[in-house]
């Protein structure tokens, strides 16, 4: 009733507006963490939520999830060393495991420019970190490129390419006379000291 007595009618209308539920997604790479997103700091690849105010005053969810990418290692080469005629020392050293560890590093060489792991190579370990490796059987008065490799889940990636040549023989004049009373078939060795790069070729 009105304040006179009289009847009075009155309608009241309700809205209910709807609570919001919106889903985000992204993927970034693991260099680009820690990522923030309204004010939420992700450290590693998850789902976070979060219950903001619509502009209607209504709870709205809003869910993100995070997807965090590897990239392939990073290496470097490292120079070479104690180079003799058939060997040399070389390495590298793994910075970065591009967020997936690193299961296989060490060297590969060649004759030919831009060696890969398919050519001559080494294999030094896992994880990052530097490392030595020993490169063998080469021929002597040669020219080779070297370049440190490492491998994670995504791929394999190689540091710079160095070069460097094999010493020679030593030289010998011609005719050379061995004392070959020394030699022994059986073990197909002297027991004195060959000349560096020689090897037998028949033993008759």
């Amino acid at each position: 009733q009105t304040i006179n007595g009289c009847d009075s009618v009155v309608t009241m209308t309700l809205t209910v507006n709807p609570v919001y539920a919106v889903t985000d997604a992204k993927t970034v790479f693991a260099s680009q963490l820690p990522y923030s997103w309204n004010g939420v700091t992700f450290i590693a690849a998850g789902t976070q939520s979060l219950t903001l105010a619509t502009v209607s005053g209504c709870d709205s969810v809003v869910t993100m999830t995070l997807t965090v990418s590897s990239l392939a290692p990073t290496v470097t080469t490292n120079s070479v060393s104690d180079v003799s005629n058939t060997t040399a020392t070389c390495g590298g050293n793994v910075t970065d495991d591009g967020g997936a560890t690193v299961t296989e590093r060490g060297v590969c060489w060649s004759t030919s420019q831009l060696p890969t792991i398919e050519d001559a190579h080494t294999s030094d370990g896992v994880g990052m970190g530097s490392f030595t490796s020993s490169i063998t059987n080469l021929v002597p008065g040669t020219t080779y490129y070297v370049r440190a490799y490492a491998t994670n889940s995504v791929g394999t990636a190689y540091g710079e390419e160095v070069s460097f040549t094999t010493t020679n023989c030593p030289g010998i004049t011609l005719p050379y006379t061995e004392d070959f009373e020394h030699y022994t078939q059986s073990t197909t060795a002297y027991t004195d000291v060959e000349p560096t790069c020689w090897e037998l070729v028949q033993a008759d």
